[in-house]
């Protein structure tokens, strides 16, 4: 077929509440006729504090995947995040100056041992 788009994507945003935001976005293939990923985020401001991300998507060979799970806390000028990784099977644990956020130092538990990246230096290749 020519003239026709090989996938078509439809992305929709919810605002449920003040500080929350529901996305979800979809695929479907033409040229196979059939439907493609479907995407979910939840972001969430728990406080003036505490803020929750979550991703998962469903695969059209009907498993639900779990992505990423997030808990930030901001402090002043710092920040902290608990994140898991689910397709690594990693968990790591960040912190930042506010004022400096591309100079992260994190350390991480996953199946390939105790990860670090350290703010000043290149980041790990296996993250």
């Amino acid at each position: 077929m020519q003239g026709r788009p090989d996938l078509v994507t439809l992305r929709a945003r919810w605002l449920p509440a003040v500080g929350w935001t529901v996305d979800v976005a979809t695929s479907y293939d033409l040229q196979a006729a059939q439907p493609g990923l479907v995407e979910l985020a939840v972001q969430a401001v728990l406080s003036d504090q505490w803020q929750f991300l979550y991703r998962g998507s469903y695969l059209p060979t009907g498993v639900f995947q779990h992505d990423r799970f997030q808990l930030t806390y901001l402090q002043y000028c710092w920040a902290a995040r608990l994140s898991y990784l689910s397709a690594r099977q990693e968990v790591w644990l960040e912190a930042w100056r506010t004022a400096l956020p591309q100079y992260t130092g994190a350390v991480g538990a996953g199946q390939t041992g105790v990860l670090f990246q350290q703010p000043f230096l290149p980041p790990s290749p296996v993250r």
